[in-house]
């Protein structure tokens, strides 16, 4: 049986390549490595979302994206992370728990990377298909 051109490709294309991103460019990798600290009460917020963010050009066959995301982590119970990603400067740090979010600009590659104290300051705005911000976020 001889599969068509057009869909070998479809097939290659669906299942083989799922996923596939390729950066354009190759910086150094960097370590960011701190503690998440609540706005409201001061203590250490545990199993918050850590992303980094940074403008990598990016080439893929399909049509994905990854949003500026480099490298993701949750913080232990004291609050701590460590995360290590490829960055263009400047990069955004982005914290993230149920209930608030706090960043931090990270300007060139000689900014402070370890030690870092993010306090999340900001509440978090609900989406529509939450009805409290107790309702855990799906898929992140």
């Amino acid at each position: 049986m001889k599969i068509p051109y057009v869909t070998a490709i479809a097939i290659i294309g669906t299942f083989g390549l799922n996923g596939c991103v390729i950066y354009l460019d190759d910086p150094a990798k960097v370590t960011f490595a701190g503690q998440a600290i609540s706005g409201t009460n001061g203590k250490p917020v545990d199993q918050a979302t850590v992303w980094v963010h940074s403008k990598r050009p990016v080439f893929s066959l399909l049509p994905v994206d990854t949003f500026g995301i480099v490298g993701a982590t949750e913080t232990d119970s004291d609050g701590r992370f460590a995360v290590s990603a490829k960055v263009n400067w400047p990069a955004t740090l982005l914290i993230q728990d149920n209930h608030s979010i706090g960043s931090v600009i990270l300007n060139t590659s000689e900014a402070q990377r370890n030690g870092l104290v993010i306090r999340l300051n900001q509440k978090r705005t609900l989406r529509q298909d939450q009805k409290t911000q107790d309702t855990p976020i799906k898929g992140g």
